[in-house]
């Protein structure tokens, strides 16, 4: 998930007026629509220091772009990997984005692959994406382009048209035996991985 696609979660999570009797997490999510980054700081810090896994990422992203708070990777990191303990997709997705990157952190191939595993499993579309290309480019794992087109597969599934070209790019260089056993992986994985709505 690039930065750009971090923001567009957070159009995807303020689309409601804020009602009268909002609670801090609403209330922040206004203050950050209205473009009040230390207001919406200040609300989404107590809920991520409480366990608040959707506080802990969206803390994350301040950190993480200098919203509201200097720029922090380490901050970001920190409520990234705590985000990503709860099951939080985009949180593990963000934090694979760092380990792949080296930002912030020490470039870990190894750790990407194992959280964009981790979303990828529950269904997050950019996540799968990623991780077929690691796989396509034996980056933190094994190079299997086998396993790679079955992740571009059910990424494409879900709308992503960058996994679909990738896939279909990565077709034309398996075997017709390969290309076989790509294809039921993938049927498999969609099936099992796709879009848990």
């Amino acid at each position: 998930m690039t930065l750009k696609a971090a923001g567009a979660v957070f159009s995807a999570l303020i689309f409601w007026a804020v009602p009268a009797d909002a609670g801090p997490m609403e209330n922040a999510l206004a203050a950050f629509e209205a473009q009040d980054f230390e207001t919406a700081v200040a609300l989404w810090t107590p809920l991520a220091n409480g366990g608040n896994g959707q506080a802990q990422y969206l803390l994350a992203y301040m950190h993480l772009t200098g919203r509201g708070v200097p720029h922090d990777y380490l901050r970001a990191e920190t409520y990234f990997r705590l985000a990503s303990e709860q099951s939080n997709t985009s949180g593990q997705t963000l934090l694979g984005e760092l380990f792949e990157q080296g930002r912030g952190v020490p470039q870990n191939f190894s750790e990407a692959v194992w959280l964009y595993g981790l979303s990828a499993k529950q269904g997050d579309a950019i996540a799968q994406a990623r991780l077929a290309r690691l796989y396509a480019n034996g980056q933190g794992v094994a190079t299997d382009p086998v396993t790679a087109f079955a992740w571009y597969v059910t990424a494409a599934s879900q709308g992503d048209q960058a996994a679909a070209t990738a896939r279909d790019a990565l077709a034309t260089t398996l075997s017709a035996d390969a290309l076989a056993r790509a294809r039921e992986l993938g049927s498999e994985y969609q099936d099992r991985y796709g879009n848990p709505d």
